[in-house]
């Protein structure tokens, strides 16, 4: 079984999500960073203040998979935090299946344009999630140094919580 990613990065993630989630996180950074291209320039000072804060590290791969997890937490602020996988808020949201599939088959350059655009239909439904479910997917399928059965966990993970909450409906349908 793969190793489960490191504590720090998680409590990192757990601690920038609740950040963002702060009612006096001013609206100009939340809105600096939901328009962060996490592909082009990470120049923006909202982003550089957090990543200076919470994130120690200079690997621009590394300060990639933040900034892109800080997007996509930005997009959905000021939204409190779920208590549910993304993968059950994802299905929740009628995100549907074939979307799911392109998801889980996504690789890391592809999650830079398909996940903003996932959070945004999480947010137009009002459907939260648990952060940290977030930063193990983004950073299991993001960073190439893991072993790929990592990330092939982290996908399954997302797809179980997701058929799981598919099945539920079914139970409760019949």
């Amino acid at each position: 079984m793969p190793p489960d990613p490191p504590q720090g990065d998680r409590g990192i993630a757990n601690k920038l999500a609740a950040r963002l989630a702060e009612e006096h996180y001013g609206t100009g950074p939340l809105a600096q960073l939901g328009r962060l291209d996490p592909a082009g320039s990470l120049m923006a000072p909202a982003l550089q203040r957090l990543l200076v804060q919470y994130v120690d590290t200079d690997h621009p791969g590394r300060l990639r998979l933040w900034a892109l997890f800080i997007h996509c937490l930005a997009i959905v602020s000021p939204q409190p935090a779920g208590a549910v996988p993304l993968g059950q808020a994802l299905f929740e949201a009628g995100y549907n299946e074939g979307r799911t599939s392109r998801l889980l088959a996504a690789r890391a350059d592809d999650l830079a344009g398909l996940m903003p655009r996932t959070m945004r239909l999480l947010k137009a439904k009002g459907v939260a999630f648990t952060p940290v479910t977030l930063w193990d997917f983004l950073h299991a399928t993001m960073t190439p140094a893991l072993d790929g059965r990592w990330a092939d966990d982290a996908r399954t993970r997302l797809a179980r919580a997701y058929y799981r909450a598919e099945n539920a409906t079914k139970g409760t349908a019949a």
